[in-house]
């Protein structure tokens, strides 16, 4: 049976260094945190990887696990749709997906696929959308970078 904090983490999304500590000093021992695409790669050849990186390497200096979400479509990969619109070509998730695991490689214990799917706010897709098209391809990709995962 796993010791109580690692079984508490805290929803921080892009947390600083301040709300790590507090989180440790609380007993956790996890954190979830958001890799909002749109963020990370706001152009097809663009990649800005500076908020992602001081989250997810603060909670490692500090212990905590990492429970990662990825979603949300950048504009250029869905004709300019809010980021609750799928991408309309699944190579571009793919390469996406294969980015953050090849980044996060070892650092990530959890990977999260989209942010509450079934609430339209959040997605606008269908279920087989969900998961043919972002669940099943990223599986596989993340396997295959950390098979650990």
């Amino acid at each position: 049976m796993p010791r109580l904090r690692e079984r508490i983490g805290v929803n921080t999304h892009l947390a600083n260094w301040e709300t790590l500590d507090l989180a440790r000093q609380a007993g956790c021992g996890s954190v979830r945190v958001d890799g909002v695409w749109p963020m990370v790669q706001p152009e097809r050849h663009r990649w800005d990887w500076t908020r992602l990186d001081a989250t997810i390497h603060s909670a490692c200096e500090r212990d905590l696990q990492v429970y990662l979400t990825l979603g949300g479509s950048p504009g250029w990969t869905n004709n300019a749709n809010p980021p609750n619109v799928p991408p309309t070509q699944l190579q571009d998730w793919e390469v996406f997906i294969e980015a953050v695991g090849r980044r996060y490689r070892g650092k990530v214990h959890v990977y999260s696929i989209w942010n509450e799917p079934n609430i339209d706010g959040y997605w606008t897709g269908t279920v087989e959308q969900y998961v043919d098209q972002l669940v099943l391809p990223a599986s596989r990709i993340l396997h295959g970078i950390d098979p650990s995962n």
